[in-house]
């Protein structure tokens, strides 16, 4: 069977993916991918054995808060980037990925928050990481072999930092939608309609349209601005938008 810390990302998506009616059907099927039998075979197993693997699994949940300082992937060290680092493309792809299911893209969430790093970090400097280039999608598959103990927590992580940045910057994201409004829209005069239509038309293509600014409107530099510092970004569109630049 294999060791709990061993279980690799691929078998604890495996295992979040589990739908069961009782607690007894869902320690059969841990057991069943834990030791990759047929779930026929389980089923007949005492149900305290049973249950004894459940709590495994929920050990596995304790021990993934706090990640390891690097991980192995395909035979090189990786590190998680500090998020202050991240360049403004990462974020934007990250966001997306974010929007999705969550457990379908993890693995391809973490092959950007690790990178393999060019210069150790000093007292005086924060060391030097390889610069993104979207190798996500090709590396996504080898996080899946990667131990989740040691990689999971990273994510938590960034997502409690993500929560304070938009918290920080939530002006240039603009008012949350109300939860039920499809009164008051019709009520809304042929006006306030085009109006309101411009404004999802510039929802839509927001990030495109904080690139566009960032290039200062030069298409031609927008895949640069995708490089700058996350926290440069949001302080230049900030002060685009409070200026009325």
């Amino acid at each position: 069977m294999i060791a709990v810390g061993d279980i690799t990302l691929e078998t604890w998506l495996e295992l979040q993916s589990i739908e069961a009616t009782n607690e007894f059907d869902k320690a059969c099927q841990v057991i069943s991918i834990l030791r990759d039998v047929p779930l026929d075979e389980v089923l007949d197993m005492p149900p305290d054995e049973a249950l004894t693997i459940a709590d495994d699994l929920v050990r596995l949940t304790h021990q993934m808060s706090k990640p390891a300082a690097y991980v192995e992937v395909s035979g090189e060290d990786f590190y998680p980037i500090p998020f202050e680092s991240l360049e403004f493309g990462a974020y934007i792809d990250l966001e997306s990925l974010f929007s999705g299911e969550y457990r379908e893209n993890v693995d391809k969430i973490l092959a950007i928050l690790y990178r393999r790093r060019l210069t150790p970090p000093t007292d005086l400097t924060p060391g030097r990481y390889e610069d993104y280039e979207a190798y996500h999608i090709q590396r996504a598959p080898l996080f899946l072999e990667v131990p989740v103990r040691h990689i999971h927590g990273q994510v938590s992580k960034y997502v409690a930092w993500r929560d304070k940045l938009l918290k920080n910057y939530e002006g240039l994201f603009g008012d949350p939608e109300p939860a039920d409004d499809v009164e008051d829209e019709e009520r809304l005069t042929a006006e306030e309609s085009k109006a309101k239509a411009q404004e999802d038309r510039v929802k839509k293509w927001s990030w495109q349209l904080f690139l566009w600014k960032l290039s200062g409107e030069d298409p031609l530099k927008m895949e640069e601005a995708t490089r700058m510092p996350v926290l440069g970004a949001m302080n230049i569109l900030s002060m685009i938008q409070e200026l009325n630049l």
